[in-house]
Parts: structure tokens; C-alpha cells; sequence
């Protein structure tokens, strides 16, 4: 993917990699699924959600998404932490595109940052990045 970014991360929350299916739809709603399906106007795009932060989540599709787009979300979050009352949560934020990075030939990497989210599943998120990231150390 090129360079790491070598400057200061001005991440305000903890990123951890994700491995779950996702929908996503342009101004409008959507579901969320490691594999990504992205529907936009009836057609459906294949992509991959690689992590997740209590802010938001980035992907890589083969779809050209402008920057700014409104998008609705649905995901599928399994958390084996034992922070969490439940270990599964099927979680619907909404989310801005907020930017597309190409890669390949075709393949963009999209960050979407979720404008609305329940409290709750902010917190089955914040609890799922902590776990995680406990286990990667």
C-alpha cells in the first residue's frame, strides 16, 4: 500500500484491524457484513472492512465513492470481551465518507467516520477496540 505515513496520528480514538461483512448505501440505509457489499443506486460492490475505532471504520472497494458522501451502515460485530454484556451485536450507524485513497488499478480504500451512533454500540465498540488491541500487545 505504499509508504507508512510517518507524521503525528491525529486518530482521537484507537484503531484495531476488523474482520466483518458490510453493506454499505449511499444516502440512504444499508447492511454491513471481512466481506463488503456496497449498494449504491440497486448495484452491489465487493469490498473488505480491514478496522474499526470507535469513530469510524475503513474499507477497500473497488467503488469510487466521493468524499463527504452520507452513507448508512450495518455491520455484524462478534466481541469475545469480557467488558461486554453480549458478544454479538449487529450494529447501524450512519457515516460520512470522509476519505477515498486509490490503491491499485481499481481498488479504493475508503475511511467513513459515523455521524450517528447510539450510545450503546459506542460502547460495544470501545470495548471490542480495547479487547483487541490487549491481545495484539
Amino acid at each position: 500500500m505504499g509508504a507508512q505515513y510517518a507524521g503525528k496520528d491525529r486518530r482521537k480514538f484507537k484503531r484495531v484491524k476488523a474482520n466483518s461483512m458490510i453493506t454499505l448505501k449511499i444516502s440512504s440505509l444499508a447492511e454491513v457484513l471481512t466481506e463488503v457489499q456496497v449498494e449504491i443506486r440497486g448495484g452491489n460492490i465487493a469490498g473488505v472492512m480491514i478496522d474499526i475505532s470507535e469513530g469510524g471504520i475503513a474499507l477497500i472497494t473497488e467503488q469510487n465513492i466521493p468524499v463527504s458522501a452520507l452513507t448508512m451502515v450495518k455491520f455484524f460485530l462478534y466481541n469475545d470481551s469480557p467488558l461486554s454484556k453480549e458478544s454479538n451485536r449487529t450494529i447501524e450507524p450512519r457515516a460520512e465518507i470522509r476519505y477515498n485513497l486509490k490503491l491499485k488499478e481499481r481498488e479504493h480504500r475508503l475511511g467513513l467516520a459515523f455521524r450517528i451512533l447510539s450510545d450503546d454500540d459506542r460502547l460495544f465498540i470501545a470495548n471490542y477496540v480495547s479487547w483487541e488491541a490487549g491481545r495484539v500487545r
